[in-house]
């Protein structure tokens, strides 16, 4: 915290603060005006005294005193009084600070009041412009109250679907919360009228940097001047520009005569005497005639809390603005055309076929299956298994992928699948049960079963024991998924040993050769035959 920044300079009027002005410090700050102006004030006349006191000490070692008149120069008899008529007297500062607190007290001919100092002012009302309590209601239908600009805001944010309350801050406007604090540096609470006054009364009450001391202490006063200090001549005129001479009680007297006239400063008056109150507007302050029409224009009319109201509880039963619906509303009518969506909020008509429409008639979706004719007792029931070009099955369908399923999401396909898990079917041949038949025997319902591998000639040697014997070995593959993938001349047995005789004739795929019995891992040692095939989506209806 930093001291005012004192000049030595006369202060002819000190700034009264407004109920309006901001509570700002700082050097230039607005609530340090009138404690700097009273400052500047005590500084000039502390640097008057003391240049009197020097001037008057001179004198009095001069030991020349000759009294003082309204032509000459000299001493003179102190007086505190604030009547007198006496032209030989001079005014105490006593006398001056009577004078002065009692024009201070005073208003100018240009002043101002506080709100509270007005009396006599009229309501407003629906024909009348006048003071109006202010509301932030939004379900009130008061038609004598003023809705706050949080009250219209709520309203307004409730019909664009969007409220949403926000603290304020220096740069935007929202809600905030009061403080009565006197040394906070907090930018975002606000300061209530106690804090103000706190601050208001704490610089009104300080006290001047110096203090008066009776005339009977001062020695060695010189003559006054703008630049010197001293004693002054009297003088009782008050329209005096002088410089140099001091004021008579007479002068004061006048002086305070004049001031008694005036209003004080603390005074009241009737509405019927305040003239020249502005009307309010979009960019200024003034009186408002409140309205609770809900379909003006009216820019100078204060809205009730009545239509207020109205409007909160037209706006309560709207549906917020929706970007689907939007786009929906943007198609053209037309019959036979149904909407659907191309991309987000993007939405386009199609023609609606009579199959169509019969299908949207139907109530659900038990319906929709009969009227296809895949109910109950249809050629497809639930739990059957069946093909499908997509990898997304159709509603009411699941892919038959191994997933498990709840008796209570489908009881109907709970019968007949009663371990509660579709059958795998991806990747996957279907072959009939053999049910008796000794086909494919040992099987079950639902049973998986590997693929047959198919071995080459070139496996057998596998059946011989002994390593070096004779026997017939096959030839070898490089891919047991293709009976064709050989190399001529470089063929090879499965542990890598290439063929003695690669192009010997070959006879029923054998040959004679000697036999390994050791295995080398990472060769083919058959084949697999698979039909050909196109791959579809196995599906099973569910409802």
């Amino acid at each position: 915290m930093g001291n005012l920044n004192e000049t030595e300079k006369w202060e002819e009027n000190i700034y009264q603060l407004e109920t309006s002005d901001p509570v700002l410090g700082g050097a230039d700050g607005i609530s340090n005006r009138a404690p700097r102006q009273l400052a500047n004030r005590t500084k000039w006349l502390k640097k008057k005294t003391e240049e009197a006191a020097q001037s008057l000490a001179e004198h009095v070692r001069s030991r020349n005193h000759p009294d003082a008149t309204l032509t000459a120069k000299g001493f003179t008899q102190l007086s505190s009084a604030t009547n007198s008529t006496s032209e030989t007297l001079a005014a105490t500062p006593k006398a001056v600070k009577a004078a002065y607190d009692l024009a201070a007290g005073k208003a100018p001919a240009s002043h101002t009041h506080p709100w509270n100092q007005i009396t006599g002012v009229p309501a407003a009302s629906l024909t009348a412009k006048g003071t109006v309590q202010l509301s932030s209601a939004t379900d009130s239908q008061s038609e004598t109250e003023a809705a706050t600009p949080k009250a219209v805001k709520i309203a307004y944010d409730l019909a664009r679907g969007k409220y949403t309350a926000q603290d304020a801050t220096t740069t935007r406007k929202g809600i905030v919360q009061l403080s009565s604090a006197t040394n906070s540096t907090s930018e975002t609470l606000a300061a209530t009228p106690k804090a103000v006054k706190a601050a208001y009364d704490l610089a009104a009450g300080k006290a001047p940097v110096s203090h008066t001391h009776p005339w009977s202490q001062i020695t060695g006063v010189p003559a006054a001047s703008l630049t010197a200090k001293g004693t002054v001549q009297l003088s009782s005129a008050t329209d005096s520009q002088s410089e140099t001479e001091a004021a008579t009680p007479k002068a004061v007297k006048a002086a305070y005569d004049l001031a008694a006239g005036k209003a004080p400063v603390s005074h009241t008056h009737p509405w019927s005497q305040i003239t020249g109150v502005p009307a309010a507007s979009l960019t200024a302050k003034g009186t408002v005639q409140l309205s609770s029409a809900i379909n003006s224009t009216s820019e100078i009319l204060a809205a009730t809390p009545k239509a207020v109201k109205a409007a909160y509880d037209l706006a309560n039963g709207k549906q917020p603005a929706d970007a689907t619906l939007t786009a929906l509303a943007g198609l053209a009518t037309a019959a036979d055309r149904l909407p659907y969506f191309t991309g987000a909020d993007r939405a386009a008509l199609a023609t609606l076929t009579a199959i169509g429409r019969a299908i949207i008639a139907k109530g659900s979706i038990k319906d929709v299956l009969n009227y296809l004719g895949l109910g109950e007792g249809s050629a497809l029931p639930v739990g059957v298994p069946v093909p499908w070009p997509t990898a997304t099955p159709p509603a009411g369908w699941l892919k038959c992928d191994g997933r498990a399923f709840t008796k209570e999401q489908y009881p109907v396909l709970a019968r007949v699948y009663p371990t509660l898990r579709l059958p795998d079917l991806r990747g996957e041949f279907i072959r009939g049960w053999d049910d008796g038949r000794k086909v494919d025997t040992g099987r079950k319902l639902l049973s998986a079963q590997g693929a047959t591998l198919l071995r080459t000639a070139m496996l057998d040697y596998y059946n011989q024991d002994t390593t070096g014997t004779s026997g017939i070995v096959g030839m070898g593959f490089n891919n047991e998924d293709s009976i064709t993938d050989l190399r001529e001349g470089s063929f090879k047995m499965p542990d890598g040993t290439t063929f003695s005789d690669p192009v010997m004739a070959m006879s029923d795929n054998g040959m004679q050769a000697t036999i390994l019995t050791s295995i080398r891992s990472g060769y083919a040692k058959g084949i697999t035959v698979r039909p050909r095939s196109i791959a579809l989506n196995y599906i099973v209806r569910a409802v």
